[in-house]
């Protein structure tokens, strides 16, 4: 009989849809033969696998609803022994079209038990949410594989996966198990991927793949081509990878028949209970007019689009995720993480919401507050540069301390800060989503603000390009001659930016050398034979 293997995680930016596009692939390269079931309305896994969202006519949601039948939306792959049921948009549609359904949880598992015997695989990419979709997904599964990147929060998103699997488990699928958590974006060189690996592991012993999915610049390349990173270069460490994890799965199956191990009881206890108003995660239920924003929460624009689709689902399910705060003196709660969902909460009209609580400094609670949101990628350009800017000045770190705290590097956070130069007028214009960090870098070039800030006009009017503004910039300081050495310090400038792009891409250090006006040298920085080996991989990537 086949198995079919849910992958979730209600945390977004985790992986979560390329690990279903190229654990299928690997899976079915491996001989098995694999159905892909992509149950996200963004439809990224479809378009991953080669199928144009827009040009799809029948969809998973045909299916769901009853408007096509399983061989009319079933398609096959470019990959041997891969067969796809696609989404589009219209599945955002179901949630609402199934509430009224009777048995509306096992929608999905009614369209797909009928035709399990005729794959050793199904694959579901769900949504990053507990919807309805997902609740269908893991009614539907026999496992739940849980991707999570290497980052600060990382066994906090694995705890409340495992306490959805338990009220599934309890009232929807009673043989649902975890087939096991995988750690993805991981980063050997960064020492913040080796302490989540180290902790996150110790913590669920039984329950953690061997094999660690690498940051990998073809894993990134390979959906938009539509292929599966092991169509795309199967030689590269993303698809190497993605074959051990499949290796994994139908090799040892005795890992899919345990049920949520020693590791897991000695965190979450035998028993999970959502009721109580402490549970053993350290989960409170509190009234919601304890807990009060932080006033130095970097993230200060919540766009209102998504604080109404969170607040539906919060009216529907309730605040899955705990808000991370700190007890303040006034036996208030501040909140460090989770501000959107305190806000949805109070618009659901929640009178209680479930908090976590840290003791933590002011420090390291702005630590936290900005490395979560910086990689969860929540933050605009200002509101990140803004937030490293506290870091620095309030709390004295240096920019290197920053980049190992958010792991991310120097050149990154110094061009972040670079943008805080830039006129109010126009980091409105990024704050608002209309100018790109690329276009705003090149905007620094510019002296002269109200030319700055007429060119940042033409950038959102006319949609000049990251070059056209960068040219714009040259002939500006061509054009005031006057002053004596200001198109040597332009040009000094320009070659600075090239320097922090080349550092940005390669992860080490580089320097132009400009010889005369067209000529110059590059030269690339390397600290070990390692280190070479890295820097030639990479840039035969970009080459090919």
């Amino acid at each position: 009989m086949g198995k079919i293997i849910a992958i979730a995680n209600q945390k977004g930016g985790v992986g979560k849809t390329t690990t279903a596009i190229n654990l299928a692939a690997a899976l079915a390269e491996a001989g098995k033969k694999v159905l892909a079931i992509d149950f996200d309305p963004q439809g990224n896994m479809s378009s991953g696998l080669g199928i144009e969202k827009n040009k799809i006519r029948q969809s998973i949601y045909e299916l769901l609803m009853g408007l096509a039948r399983y061989e009319e939306v079933l398609v096959t792959t470019e990959t041997e022994n891969l067969y796809l049921l696609p989404a589009n948009v219209n599945l955002s549609g179901a949630e609402i079209e199934l509430l009224d359904v009777e048995d509306r949880e096992k929608a999905l598992k009614q369209k797909i038990d009928p035709k399990k015997n005729d794959f050793d695989f199904m694959i579901i990419d769900c949504p990053p949410s507990l919807s309805l979709l997902t609740i269908n997904a893991l009614t539907a599964a026999d496992s739940v594989l849980i991707p999570i990147q290497c980052e600060y929060y990382a066994l906090e998103g694995v705890n409340q996966m495992i306490k959805t699997i338990q009220l599934l488990r309890q009232k929807l699928n009673k043989n649902l198990v975890i087939e096991g958590v995988a750690f993805t974006m991981y980063d050997g060189r960064n020492r913040l991927s080796q302490q989540v690996v180290e902790s996150v592991s110790e913590a669920l012993s039984e329950r953690i793949f061997k094999t660690l999915i690498p940051r990998n610049v073809r894993l990134a390349e390979a959906p938009s081509y539509g292929m599966s990173v092991l169509s795309y270069d199967k030689r590269s460490s993303g698809a190497q990878s993605y074959r051990k994890l499949a290796a994994e799965i139908w090799k040892d199956k005795k890992m899919a028949r345990k049920g949520l191990g020693k590791g897991l009881g000695a965190i979450f206890g035998s028993d999970i209970s959502v009721e109580k108003n402490e549970n053993a995660t350290g989960t409170l239920m509190v009234d919601i007019n304890l807990v009060e924003p932080n006033k130095n929460q970097p993230r200060k624009d919540f766009r209102k689009e998504d604080l109404e689709e969170l607040t539906n689902s919060v009216k529907q399910y309730g605040i899955i995720q705990p808000i991370i705060v700190k007890k303040k003196d006034n036996q208030l709660y501040e909140i460090i993480a989770g501000e959107r969902r305190w806000r949805a909460a109070k618009s659901a009209g929640l009178e209680e919401v479930p908090i976590v609580v840290r003791e933590l400094s002011e420090r390291e609670a702005m630590e936290i507050s900005i490395i979560e949101n910086v990689q969860r990628s929540d933050l605009n350009p200002i509101e990140e540069a803004l937030g490293y800017q506290v870091l620095m000045k309030e709390y004295g770190l240096k920019q290197e301390e920053v980049a190992k705290k958010v792991a991310k590097s120097r050149v990154t956070i110094a061009n972040a800060l670079r943008l805080l130069k830039l006129s109010e007028p126009i980091q409105k214009m990024m704050i608002e989503g209309k100018l790109s960090s690329g276009h705003a870098r090149a905007l620094l070039s510019i002296e002269d603000s109200s030319l700055q800030y007429k060119v940042a006009k033409e950038v959102i009017d006319r949609g000049l390009s990251v070059r056209e503004v960068e040219q714009r910039a040259k002939e500006h300081a061509k054009s005031r001659p006057d002053k004596k050495g200001k198109e040597k310090n332009a040009n000094l400038l320009y070659y600075r930016e090239y320097e922090n792009c080349f550092q940005e891409i390669l992860g080490t250090k580089v320097h132009i050398h400009q010889k005369d006006k067209n000529k110059g040298r590059i030269e690339i920085d390397y600290y070990s034979q390692a280190e070479l080996e890295r820097i030639m991989d990479l840039m035969r990537s970009i080459a090919e």
